[in-house]
């Protein structure tokens, strides 16, 4: 009888996807966080199968463009924002302008310009926000050591230094996996814009770089302040050793007061199920001195979700790019992952986030969506290896020299 039940079972899978149109979707998102929606998808478009892939993450664009180029190009996949125009101008990516959900993403004209070339729009911004701002802390270690939340960069140093005395790793993160580096990218960006506008007339300091201004003038303020923190021993050398989940667990088990990184992190299950005794979740801004009475913060997309141009299914495809991309879909995506979004939509989120994204409108504050797309693709990723080295002790010359030297590289070409 069991064997009957599992022959009929078989049976029944085989009807289903009999002649179905078959999708291949690709993505980093190792935790299986998309799978929910390819087999809601899947379950609501019973003639369309959808075969989710998996790629490492800190390879995930060099792994995708060595497949794309050699003519394996998933139907749908996630990119990261400087590959939309790379991908564009090669005539991988389908005109996605007059698609459903694209209305939508055009009420943030910005960022629908940044996923476009030539007037026609080549991507969706999935998830995004004021990029790894957020300085995560445990609060019971603040209160256990008698330290408020840092308004000023003095509070700030002042409350590194009562940490590290009190033989707690001040802060932690997963450098090991690459891409956490990036925090340091973005902390203090408002000397970033500076250097952009000053040496080359732009608040955008992509676009600085795109006119010719040094990488190196742009980031010598941000490289040094990372190098002082290195030298001081305010950065763990675990951090070197660990993977970002890793670093998760560190931070939730109370032996690091601070985790620099993104607005997931509220949704991250070690954190959700950390001991109340020895572990709550607070945020704040990294504190900077104001540039002509303001701070910088960058707004930036991080899933771009995006169609093949060669699909052989390609209606079938941008169905399942309307679907994820609806907004009752996205809301739940996004509201599940506790991830906040650049587009005008409602999430469900949790208060210390909710927190978090008052605390980035606050007087004084401004959020500008700086363009990296203007930039050759892979610049992130370099320069998060740079900054990677400065945590393992290179000096801020030699992290400069490479930036300045892999920039003019691509230029040229």
């Amino acid at each position: 009888m069991a064997r009957l039940f599992s022959v009929l079972i078989l049976m029944t899978l085989s009807v289903t996807f009999a002649g179905a149109q078959t999708l291949k979707y690709t993505s980093w998102m190792a935790a299986g966080e998309d799978k929910p929606v390819m087999s809601a998808f899947m379950a609501a478009n019973p003639g369309i199968k959808v075969e989710d892939e998996i790629l490492e993450g800190s390879r995930y664009q060099s792994l995708l463009k060595t497949r794309v180029l050699g003519g394996d190009i998933p139907d749908v996949m996630l990119i990261m924002p400087d590959q939309i125009q790379e991908f564009a101008k090669l005539g991988l990516l389908a005109d996605v302008s007059s698609e459903p959900s694209i209305a939508l993403q055009k009420k943030a004209p910005s960022i629908d310009a940044s996923l476009s070339l030539a007037g026609k729009t080549y991507g969706f911004s999935v998830n995004g926000g004021v990029a790894e701002h957020p300085i995560w802390y445990n609060k019971v270690i603040f209160k256990k050591l008698g330290i408020s939340e840092p308004k000023t960069p003095a509070d700030f140093q002042a409350a590194l230094k009562k940490i590290k005395a009190s033989g707690i790793d001040p802060i932690s993160f997963g450098a090991k996996d690459t891409w956490p580096n990036r925090w340091a990218t973005y902390w203090n960006l408002t000397s970033q814009v500076k250097a952009a506008y000053e040496k080359g007339k732009t608040y955008d300091v992509f676009a600085a770089i795109s006119k010719g201004v040094k990488a190196s003038d742009i980031y010598r303020d941000s490289f040094t302040a990372i190098a002082q923190l290195v030298k001081d021993g305010m950065i763990s050398k675990a951090s070197l050793s660990m993977t970002w989940p890793e670093s998760a667990q560190y931070f939730a088990d109370g032996k690091t007061a601070m985790l620099p990184q993104g607005p997931w992190v509220p949704g991250v299950d070690s954190i959700k199920g950390a001991d109340p005794g020895v572990f709550e979740l607070g945020v704040f801004l990294y504190p900077v001195q104001p540039y002509a009475g303001k701070v910088y913060l960058r707004a930036a997309g991080d899933r771009i979700l995006v169609v093949s141009a060669k699909s052989k299914n390609l209606a079938a495809s941008k169905k399942l790019f309307n679907y994820f991309a609806s907004e009752a879909n996205l809301k739940n995506y996004l509201s599940i992952q506790t991830l906040t979004s650049l587009l005008p939509i409602a999430l469900d989120l949790p208060p210390v986030l909710t927190k978090y994204v008052g605390d980035t409108q606050a007087k004084g504050v401004e959020v500008g969506f700086h363009d990296i797309t203007l930039l050759p693709a892979g610049f992130e990723g370099r320069l998060t290896e740079v900054i990677g080295g400065l945590f393992a002790g290179d000096s801020v010359e030699k992290g400069l020299s490479n930036l300045d030297s892999w920039v003019a590289d691509k230029l040229k070409k």
